[in-house]
């Protein structure tokens, strides 16, 4: 028998992409066999864009932010997207002014800044992948500590698995360094269901929707962890010192903050402008957070949920996120979601209910949080590859305005990123320009600045 050698597999791989070749271009794009329609890919499918059939996105510049919602002029040959009509339209009232700047509705939040001076105003961050990293955060925390004060980078959890911008940190459990995929046992609201807690074990995840465990029973003794916190990168800036360490736990923990000063319940106070800061853990119990912040001015959370849509809120224990917003003066909550359900929303029914389930979790967040101000953002666009060609999801542009309805219904501040960009595709453009990434769905690092900046001049007023 004949050896096989390198060359014959290559040349049995090359006849079949002929043979596959041969066939898409022969073969109709549609035909019918026994009765059923069956599709063949084309050449242009598979080797190259037909860029002839996509009319070029609306101009967008990223220094502003349209006043207006643009018109939507990307539009493919086959299978246009459908522009938001009364015919398409969630079913929401019919006199919402959708012009209207909702900023309004944020009034105990600019009311609160008058005190930043003298005292802590705290905004927390919820979303999904989109701010992972503290992408997106960074540039509102930013603008608002550079403009009230404040130090810090607020909460964030007892061992990370995905690395921030602004602070490095690393976790020692029983004297080994601990890497991505290591460290404490962690459970997570959100993401896979193999991530949950327990049954029988409530819904204790802290305001953070994670929670790390310390169990005594791992090692002789008690279970020694150690974190080490630092600066991230050489890009110095406010969010890098702070003089207050706030540690969220429960259970059977010896906590101790080097270089601490005094401790005020589970607050310890540093020497000004800290920067460096280790702190051991001793025990059994769970860890929610550890929140590195200053006595006065603005701190801002980054709490980024990998997959999730937004609808977790109310399986959260409502006390432990009552006490975290009263506690730690929160005076806006910004959510930020509805990018992970596109891929899965066919229809104007599927969009309507999770809109619906939206409203519960805002409504959910003005009960739990009465002096805060609410800011919902909306999804970015998202381009999808249908038949060889590039577009918007056909359902973006109505989940958004059923999204900016709800937000005007329930008096709470909008801001739409999918507006931002310049409407329907938009994210074509920014790709172009190095501020979106190749699946057209995530911006790169460039693109999740331009983003925060736009979000921290709408919030402050400077557009």
């Amino acid at each position: 028998m004949k050896k096989l050698r390198p060359i014959h597999i290559f040349l049995f791989m090359c006849c079949c992409m002929l043979l596959l070749a041969a066939i898409c271009y022969l073969m109709p794009a549609t035909s019918h066999w026994f009765g059923n329609e069956i599709r063949t890919p084309q050449l242009t499918d598979v080797l190259e864009l037909d860029t002839d059939s996509i009319s070029e996105a609306t101009s967008v510049s990223a220094d502003t932010v349209p006043n207006t919602t643009p018109e939507v002029v990307y539009t493919p040959k086959k299978q246009p997207i459908p522009t938001p009509t009364a015919a398409v339209q969630p079913v929401f009232s019919d006199t919402v002014d959708y012009d209207a700047d909702t900023r309004e509705y944020l009034s105990a939040f600019y009311e609160s800044l008058l005190q930043a001076d003298s005292t802590t105003i705290r905004i927390v961050h919820y979303g999904d992948s989109q701010i992972e990293g503290d992408r997106i955060t960074m540039q509102v925390r930013r603008a608002c500590q550079q403009q009230y004060g404040g130090g810090g980078v607020g909460l964030i959890p007892l061992h990370q698995t995905i690395g921030m911008r602004t602070v490095s940190q690393t976790t020692i459990m029983n004297g080994e360094v601990q890497q991505t995929g290591e460290g404490p046992q962690r459970y997570l609201i959100y993401g896979p269901k193999s991530n949950r807690l327990p049954n029988g074990q409530g819904a204790n995840y802290g305001p953070m929707g994670h929670v790390a465990y310390l169990d005594n029973n791992l090692v002789e003794g008690s279970e020694d962890i150690t974190v080490q916190i630092k600066p991230a990168g050489k890009d110095k800036q406010p969010a890098s010192y702070f003089n207050r360490v706030r540690i969220l736990q429960s259970g059977d923990i010896t906590t101790t903050v080097h270089s601490s000063r005094s401790k005020n319940g589970n607050v310890y106070t540093v020497a000004d402008s800290t920067s460096y800061l280790r702190i051991d853990f001793r025990g059994k119990g769970e860890v929610y957070g550890i929140s590195l912040e200053s006595d006065h001015g603005i701190m801002v959370d980054n709490i980024p949920m990998r997959g999730c849509a937004g609808t977790i809120f109310s399986s959260l224990s409502s006390k432990q996120l009552k006490d975290y917003f009263t506690q730690t003066s929160t005076r806006l909550i910004i959510m930020q979601f509805g990018g992970n359900v596109m891929p899965y929303t066919d229809n104007e029914t599927e969009v309507n209910q999770y809109v619906r389930r939206i409203r519960t979790q805002v409504q959910l967040m003005k009960r739990l949080a009465p002096n805060s101000s609410i800011l919902f953002v909306g999804p970015s666009d998202m381009i999808e590859r249908k038949n060889g060609q590039l577009r918007t999801y056909p359902m973006l542009p109505i989940m958004e305005k059923g999204l900016r309805t709800m937000a005007i219904e329930e008096q709470i501040g909008y801001f739409s990123i999918f507006e931002a960009m310049g409407g329907a595709g938009g994210m074509i453009q920014w790709k172009e320009q190095g501020l979106a990434g190749s699946d057209y769905v995530h911006f790169t690092r460039k693109g999740a600045d331009k983003v925060g900046e736009l979000l921290a001049q709408w919030l402050l007023k400077q557009d």
